[in-house]
């Protein structure tokens, strides 16, 4: 069974070096109309990770062997995620429910606010409840030197590096002045696009890895 985790540890790893390289040569040489039809919010690799996150809950609550409330609160922070990945933090409501300024300013009416209010606070609460769990699951018990502690790793690692990715131009030429030449502004595009359609992929072979370690060993017949 070891022998199996290390095996797929490793093939994820290569394939996610090689999935990263083909996005980079992808943003080198894609015409811009090619790529930003791929890489758009409405493109295939946005559609796929929508589809990817919510299986991925579904992975957490049928494949997992944590109590019921941990597979819970997984699974629905897989489908936060794909909420978040479809806009629907900004679809129902004036603004999206993660900026103040929405509360703060806008004009939309109350009933509106407290709702998207309560939605919001609910996913802050899944991200603290899932921050203190990897904490003290994974860190504190040194979980992380296991094949799936080092893809949860890995992938909570690159949650806050997309998120920079995406938000990386825009901060760059509006507090610094500064101007991304058009060829290296692409290949960041590919990458936060393809790299977040990986991160559910990640935690899915996370799971798996998971289930194989925690399913009991046969034991050998007399």
């Amino acid at each position: 069974m070891t022998d199996e985790r290390t095996r797929t540890l490793l093939f994820t790893i290569m394939a996610l070096a090689a999935a990263t390289l083909a996005l980079v040569v992808a943003g080198l040489t894609l015409p811009d109309e090619t790529r930003k039809q791929i890489f758009s919010e409405a493109g295939p690799f946005e559609m796929a990770s929508e589809g990817l996150w919510v299986l991925l809950g579904i992975a957490c609550l049928v494949q997992s062997t944590q109590p019921w409330q941990r597979r819970l609160l997984f699974a629905t922070a897989a489908v936060f995620l794909a909420m978040r990945e479809a806009d629907w933090h900004k679809a129902f409501t004036a603004d999206s429910i993660f900026n103040s300024n929405y509360y703060l300013e806008s004009s939309a009416p109350l009933w509106e606010k407290a709702a998207g209010g309560a939605v919001a606070l609910s996913a802050l609460a899944c991200l603290l409840a899932l921050l203190v769990l990897g904490w003290r699951s994974i860190w504190k018990a040194r979980r992380y030197t296991e094949p799936w502690g080092k893809l949860i790793v890995l992938g909570a690692a690159l949650l806050p590096t997309v998120k920079l990715l995406d938000r990386a131009y825009n901060v760059l030429k509006d507090d610094f002045a500064v101007t991304l030449p058009d060829q290296l502004n692409a290949v960041v595009d590919v990458l936060e696009e393809g790299v977040e359609t990986l991160l559910p992929v990640i935690f899915l072979v996370a799971v798996r890895l998971y289930r194989l370690q925690e399913r009991p060993i046969p034991q050998p017949g007399p």
